[in-house]
């Protein structure tokens, strides 16, 4: 997205064969199967980024994504699996979860589980992260920039951006993050963030 600072990767554009892999995968996914897919595309970003923050269905994968991101070349990275009981877990990592995290290229030492509670945050139950239609995210969004929104939900949000300071070396370390996090989420700069997008797209 010219002018915006970030930019969006349509993976059938960049790489046709996917074009021929999107029947299979939306047939695969409707008989409730999960397939490889998901995560090829932090290997095959054509950007190729320096840095990254990569969510994945399990956490037997975490390492094996880990690896994969670190063989590529990338500087730093983090990859979550976040656990919500025996037999479920989500592709992200959150504060209402326990979360299998492995780190790659300058943070390959980080290996083990994180919890809110480790960064001096609330553990959240998973309620507050879920969402909803079209309009009730809509909503959900103006009322988390309005300082409205669940809480679990900001604080995911601000924990994810701490992250991600962390892996650019913006910040020291995760909890260093949290603060100037949690103001861009709330002193104004998402929302004109989203403002811009919204021009971008009207003209």
């Amino acid at each position: 997205m010219t002018g915006l600072g970030y930019v969006f990767f349509f993976a059938p554009n960049y790489h046709p064969a996917f074009q021929h892999i999107a029947p299979v995968r939306k047939e695969l996914a409707a008989q409730g199967r999960r397939t490889i897919f998901n995560s090829l595309g932090p290997l095959l970003n054509p950007g190729r980024p320096a840095y990254a923050l990569a969510g994945v269905f399990s956490g037997a994968w975490v390492p094996k994504l880990a690896d994969a991101l670190g063989s590529v070349g990338m500087q730093a990275g983090l990859v979550a699996h976040g656990i919500i009981d025996v037999d479920h877990g989500i592709d992200e990592l959150t504060t209402a979860t326990v979360n299998r995290v492995r780190g790659f290229g300058r943070l390959s030492g980080i290996d083990g589980h994180w919890r809110a509670e480790d960064f001096g945050l609330r553990h959240a139950p998973f309620s507050e992260l879920v969402g909803g239609d079209l309009a009730a995210n809509l909503a959900l969004v103006d009322a988390l920039l309005d300082g409205r929104g669940p809480a679990g939900l900001a604080d995911t949000i601000v924990l994810n951006a701490a992250v991600g300071l962390w892996i650019c070396g913006r910040t020291a370390g995760v909890k260093e993050g949290l603060a100037p996090a949690r103001e861009l989420l709330l002193g104004g700069a998402v929302r004109k963030k989203i403002a811009a997008t919204r021009e971008f797209y009207r003209t």
